[in-house]
């Protein structure tokens, strides 16, 4: 018999939670799986511990690799997986008995099945969650503002058709850090004619010091991450800038914090003046039209920057931003 879902872990320096993860993956009431651990070059005992549990379940298998991130890690799976469907569960996390049976009911007309999860923290559990229902890509206002994906574009909780994924070369790309997930989804959205939105959130996202968060990158990293996704919609979906500040507000919203999340890195990693300027200058100049409107400076001083940076007067934004986060320091 085929194996019908192929369930990527990437592990990476797990040990006190990957246990866990893989006693709830072994638990399912969907047997008609396979997982594929990749451990990403750990150097604690999560190695051993994957190991150990392959041993005692033969749908278990792990590969062992040198340390290259997690985007490499899931593309690694990606590329071994086997069955009809791909979904990802991250070692930091674990997943209710019937997850995979929930995801895989009326799959057979839909080319992306999206369910909710909870976000458990110290503090509280919040339930993400959509409606039951499956929706026509063509139905963007869903899922670009009433549910935006772009909130939502983490990895897990979805299925994904493996055939799609391999005749499309779909992949994360090892380069960027930061809305690598969403800009993965957004890819593959488009080979996709209804996706299967679930109730269910049998997800469980541990919110933690987690061993594959993310981090500050350099700035590289951070403005290809935005640059990508700021191009694949413009060019890809065909959506004008006034269709994001006024059709899909949330989207905009979201493309216009990466967009800020870039300029912040140059002053934190103190890149030089020259450098600064001329990363700024390189900034699509309509992009700048929806950084003014969802951007909302915190202060007297980022709204005299914010002023500065829509009209484009970078050099003078320089030097306020440079004394900005050098007093911070």
């Amino acid at each position: 018999m085929s194996v019908a879902v192929s369930v990527v872990v990437p592990v990476y320096n797990s040990q006190d939670t990957v246990k866990r993860c893989l006693e709830s993956i072994a638990a399912q009431t969907f047997s008609n799986f396979e997982a594929i651990i990749i451990d990403d070059g750990s150097t604690d005992h999560s190695p051993n511990i994957c190991d150990d549990f392959a041993i005692t379940d033969d749908r278990f298998k792990v590969v062992h690799t040198k340390n290259s991130g997690v985007s490499s890690a899931r593309n690694k799976g990606i590329d071994l997986a086997q069955g009809d469907w791909t979904c990802f569960v991250d070692s930091d996390d674990y997943v209710e008995g019937t997850y995979l049976e929930n995801l895989m009911v009326n799959t057979k007309h839909v080319e992306l099945v999206i369910a909710g999860l909870k976000r458990i923290s110290k503090k509280n559990t919040v339930f993400v969650t959509f409606p039951e229902k499956i929706v026509g890509v063509e139905y963007r206002q869903f899922y670009f503002q009433e549910y935006p994906l772009s909130d939502s574009g983490y990895p897990v909780s979805k299925l994904f058709n493996r055939q799609i994924l391999h005749e499309n070369n779909i992949r994360f790309n090892n380069h960027i850090h930061m809305f690598e997930d969403v800009l993965f989804l957004f890819s593959y959205l488009l080979f996709c004619k209804k996706i299967k939105f679930c109730s269910h959130a049998s997800y469980n996202y541990m919110i933690l010091n987690s061993t594959l968060s993310t981090k500050i990158n350099d700035f590289e990293s951070e403005y290809l991450g935005f640059i990508s996704i700021y191009n694949l919609l413009l060019t890809e979906y065909n959506i004008t800038q006034t269709e994001l500040i006024n059709k899909y507000p949330a989207l905009g919203f979201r493309v216009s914090r990466l967009m800020n999340r870039c300029i912040s890195v140059l002053y934190l990693k103190s890149y030089p003046s020259n450098y600064c300027i001329q990363a700024l200058q390189d900034f699509p100049k309509q992009a700048w039209g929806f950084f003014d409107q969802f951007v909302i400076p915190e202060n007297i001083v980022k709204k005299v920057v914010k002023f500065l940076l829509v009209r484009r007067m970078f050099r003078i934004s320089n030097l306020l931003l440079r004394l900005s986060y050098n007093l911070k320091r």
